[in-house]
């Protein structure tokens, strides 16, 4: 496997989401390209890209907030011909590598992903079990947290590059939250809790 994690830039994600991200995600979960755009224009979002000496094989959209020891995995994932292949765990490895040697306050990543309780159907739920388990796989843990954004409802986990921090979640996922959204969006349509 072994390929190179490189950050791409504002005229480079072009690309990355009119080839793949308007195929590997819903789109009433897709922001616009120009959203995006601006935020990796003010640093809030950086975007990643796992490729050969050829071809592209894995992505992330990151969300890193001005404070805070976490950032938010916003998009991931693997395209579609090197799916099942063990490029989704070497990219989050990769990942973690990165913030570990450029952004040094930062300790870990959230992920947020659909809750299986919320599923709607069977082979909803079982989707959302094998995401589940998949991070799991890659060493994320489950911090207690649950989340309700734009009425989508998610179990948060985490992944530590500072495996010795006290785990205090609920700040940092608050401020990223705070961050990613409007005053208005932030009050109206985002929801937090720890889990039973």
């Amino acid at each position: 496997m072994s390929g190179i994690v490189k950050k791409i830039n504002e005229n480079e994600v072009d690309y990355i989401y009119n080839n793949y991200m308007v195929k590997d995600f819903p789109k009433a979960e897709l922001k616009p390209l120009e959203r995006i755009k601006y935020t990796m224009s003010t640093g809030m979002c950086e975007v990643l890209t796992l490729y050969d000496e050829e071809n592209i094989k894995s992505y992330a959209v990151l969300i890193i907030p001005q404070d805070g020891e976490y950032v938010l995995l916003d998009y991931f994932a693997v395209v579609k011909n090197y799916r099942g292949t063990g490029i989704g765990h070497e990219m989050l490895e990769k990942i973690m590598e990165y913030l570990d040697q450029h952004k040094k306050h930062i300790n870990g990543m959230f992920i947020e992903c659909e809750s299986p309780e919320y599923a709607t159907s069977e082979y909803e739920r079982i989707e959302r079990e094998r995401r589940i388990k998949f991070y799991k796989t890659c060493g994320c843990n489950e911090t207690g947290f649950g989340s309700e954004l734009f009425g989508v409802t998610y179990d948060v986990l985490e992944m530590d590059i500072d495996k010795e921090n006290d785990n205090s979640f609920i700040e940092d996922l608050i401020l990223v939250y705070r961050q990613m959204f409007t005053q208005e969006h932030f009050v109206n349509k985002v929801k937090y809790w720890i889990n039973n």
